[in-house]
């Protein structure tokens, strides 16, 4: 007998019209040929048995789907990028068949264990390598903790249920059958951002946030002030402010200049000095004495007074002294020219260590700034997945521990930021004694691009 591809084509059609709707255990034979309009012989003829047209048509009607789903899970995509064409291509073409997701549904429930169950295209999907890439992800915490088990959960019943429920949704809402699809294009985007945020982004957040901090030994030592108007300052400018203002620098500074002087002095001593004296006297009374006349010519036997002297006295002295060799001078200059280079070196090590700190505590606030932008932005993305989890909650598609487990990351990440947040307070007045700020005055940096 001559096989009919039209008459096979026609079985094939009527089988797939009878199967979606009583399933595989819900219809027989007898009532695929009654629908088709031929005998049971005839079906046999064409395939045998139920069972072979049951998986005709079911390989049939997903095979352009698991198509697409190798296609993607095949690619070189981010596992997000992945899990977005997925939902989308999902979408389309349980658009193109409404009636698959029921079908399939009432297959796994009315198949018995002993029945035959198409499941070899499900080893292409898992060849794509679509696991591993998964258990990689989480092993590197760039996704939740999550079975693969629960994200096809959660991907059936997001995707799969609005399209089995549309008659019930669309009474229940009294909407038309363009308005249904409609919602369900608009509930793709939702589903897409709920699904994508729960797995991935809390996570790749908080995964870019972590960081190291080295904290120097003067953090500690910190004063407290009531904060202004803030100016901004880069890294430049508070570097500058710290050779002219910090009290450290200053003092270096200062114990070069004494010891400059010191020298000076000493090396002055060394020079040619010249000394000048003067001595005036007035003599009110000139002393006198008795001598013989004769000495001056006078006649023997007489005596004569003689005073020696005159009543104004003036003197002057001028002295010119050279130093040409001095030991004592000598071991004091050779000395002092060494405690200027020791001062000299202590000077440039308190700039460079005064500096340093400046720099380091500088980055240090740039990190602290980021990490308190990641922060506030984990907790809006947990604020936003809270609310979408407890909506899945409410309608019994989540347990409420999973949602507890976000509140509690949720607080860690308050808590998290309220550390930070005093970490960068006291680094702040760090910085203002080390540039030399008012501490009463308030303090901001600019965004520095090596950070960024």
């Amino acid at each position: 007998m001559k096989r009919d591809l039209s008459t096979e084509e026609k079985i094939k059609a009527a089988a797939k019209k009878v199967f979606m709707t009583k399933g595989f255990d819900g219809c027989s034979v007898r009532d695929i040929a009654k629908e088709v309009g031929s005998n049971v012989a005839l079906l046999n003829y064409y395939f045998r048995s139920k069972e072979k047209l049951f998986e005709l048509i079911f390989e049939g009607a997903m095979s352009d789907f698991l198509q697409a789903m190798i296609a993607v899970f095949s690619s070189e995509l981010t596992l997000k990028e992945k899990v977005e064409q997925l939902i989308d291509k999902e979408f389309s073409f349980f658009l193109e068949h409404p009636e698959l997701p029921m079908f399939i549904l009432q297959s796994l429930h009315q198949n018995k264990n002993d029945a035959p169950m198409p499941s070899h295209f499900l080893k292409p999907i898992a060849k794509t390598g679509i696991f591993e890439q998964f258990e990689r992800a989480k092993a590197n915490g760039e996704v939740r903790d999550i079975s693969i088990r629960n994200v096809t959960l959660l991907l059936m019943s997001n995707v799969h249920y609005p399209f089995m429920s549309k008659k019930l949704t669309m009474q229940f809402h009294g909407i038309s059958s363009a308005e249904f699809d409609d919602d369900l294009n608009k509930h793709k985007e939702i589903v897409k951002e709920l699904i994508i945020n729960y797995l991935l982004s809390i996570y790749i957040k908080h995964k870019r946030m972590k960081m190291k901090i080295y904290l120097s030994s003067g953090l500690f030592f910190l004063l407290f002030g009531q904060a202004a108007m803030a100016q901004k300052y880069d890294l430049a400018s508070c570097l500058r402010m710290a050779d002219s203002a910090n009290t450290q620098i200053r003092s270096a500074q200062l114990d070069v200049a004494i010891n400059e002087s010191q020298r000076s002095a000493y090396l002055s001593s060394r020079l040619p000095s010249l000394n000048f004296s003067g001595d005036y006297r007035y003599n009110a009374v000139i002393p006198g004495q008795v001598v013989p006349a004769q000495f001056f010519g006078g006649p023997a036997g007489t005596f004569a007074e003689v005073k020696f002297g005159v009543p104004y006295v003036l003197g002057n002295t001028l002295q010119l002294n050279q130093i040409l060799f001095n030991s004592q001078l000598n071991y004091g200059l050779a000395a002092l020219r060494i405690n200027t280079e020791i001062v000299k070196i202590q000077r440039d090590m308190t700039i460079q260590d005064v500096k340093y700190q400046v720099a380091n505590t500088f980055f240090i606030l740039q990190g602290l700034y980021q990490q308190l932008s990641f922060i506030a932005d984990n907790i809006t993305y947990a604020d936003q997945i809270l609310k979408n989890m407890d909506l899945m909650v409410a309608q019994g598609m989540l347990v409420q521990t999973e949602a507890d487990k976000i509140r509690i990351n949720r607080l860690n990440l308050e808590n998290t930021a309220a550390n930070l947040q005093a970490t960068k307070s006291q680094l702040e007045e760090l910085l203002k004694i080390l540039i030399g700020v008012d501490p009463k005055a308030a303090i901001a940096l600019q965004d520095d691009q090596m950070v960024q």
